[in-house]
């Protein structure tokens, strides 16, 4: 079923961008444009909109696709995904499609294990030239040899490794280490120093405790700044000058912003604990709590609602001022925006 855009005002100052008969699956945006995934009856569909525009732009990637969350993030007039597509134990693998020139293209399926063992997809961002993704690689341990056999699970770190999409071709970036997150920009990317092992069950894979935090040339892997923050790393963002993390600490949680050339702490404000994502930027963080989507500002600590929703507010996006988000009904769905 195609998607309906509405442009009536719902709410006050939320807008409505299309409603269809299917699932949203992740949401983003750029300068003016809204995108999301979109699973329906008819295949799965890559589509494009526009708060000050009725017209949505729709490509059709796949014939079928499991209706889970994915990662989408835009640039330059192209776009990239990447997410679990399938659930069964013994036959899970996450795909990476990137979409440009008109086309969407398969850059990478990743087979992967339901306990977490071998390969896995760990991110995935843009410096707005390129894409890139992070496959995360986990050893099993001979202590682990029970594991989902009534036994008990523990995992370590292997060696895992960067991807740049280069068209629709994976580019392995070998010179940089591990890591369990990372974002780019500007010719440089932000590592976390991932846990190296555990038997804790919910707590693989994530940043190491005070762990290392690294700001590195993208090209040569050279090692341009550092900081240790205290606590876990939840997310991260990166801009050409500053250097951001979401830590948390004793059950609370923090922004922390960092001098990206020099690794020097700029500030440190309180966060919501409902607080999951850093945006590309930084900035203006949008999360939901309750029945309210609200919008955190990383310089000041102050927090603004921006609308209210009864449902789950999907792949939560910022742009300048204006968020967006979908929502999942039983059968049908929507993709909504508002001003923040």
């Amino acid at each position: 079923m195609a998607a309906v855009p509405a442009s009536a005002q719902e709410g006050g100052s939320v807008l409505t961008l299309a409603a269809f008969r299917g699932t949203v699956l992740g949401v983003a945006q750029d300068a003016g444009r809204v995108a999301w995934l979109q699973w329906s009856p008819d295949g799965c569909r890559l589509r494009f909109g526009s708060p000050t525009s009725k017209a949505i732009r729709s490509v059709r990637y796949a014939a079928s696709c499991n209706p889970l969350f994915h990662d989408l993030v835009l640039a330059r007039g192209g776009a990239a995904w990447a997410g679990d597509d399938e659930i069964t134990c013994g036959r899970m693998y996450a795909t990476v499609y990137a979409y440009a020139g008109g086309r969407p293209r398969l850059v990478q399926r990743i087979p992967r294990d339901c306990y977490g063992f071998g390969r896995s997809l760990r991110g995935l961002a843009t410096d707005g030239r390129a894409f890139y993704y992070n496959v995360f690689e986990t050893i099993k341990p001979a202590s682990a040899w029970q594991c989902g056999g009534g036994g008990g699970c523990s995992w370590e770190l292997g060696r895992g490794h960067l991807v740049r999409i280069d068209g629709s071709r994976p580019v392995a970036l070998r010179r940089l280490p591990p890591t369990v997150m990372f974002a780019v920009s500007a010719g440089r990317v932000l590592l976390v120093q991932p846990l190296r092992a555990s038997s804790t069950s919910g707590g693989w894979p994530r940043a190491a405790r005070n762990g290392r935090v690294e700001v590195r040339d993208l090209a040569t892997g050279r090692v341009q700044a550092s900081f240790r923050p205290e606590g876990i790393v939840r997310s991260v963002a990166l801009t050409p000058s500053r250097a951001v993390v979401l830590v948390e600490l004793n059950g609370l949680r923090s922004v922390e912003t960092y001098d990206a050339r020099s690794g020097r702490l700029i500030r440190s404000v309180s966060a919501p604990l409902s607080l999951r994502r850093l945006p590309p930027d930084g900035n203006l963080v949008p999360y939901a709590v309750n029945d309210q989507i609200r919008v955190f500002d990383v310089s000041t600590g102050e927090t603004s609602v921006v609308a209210e929703t009864k449902l789950n507010p999907i792949g939560l996006s910022i742009r300048g001022r204006w968020v967006a988000w979908g929502e999942n009904r039983t059968k049908f769905a929507r993709i909504r925006v508002a001003r923040a």
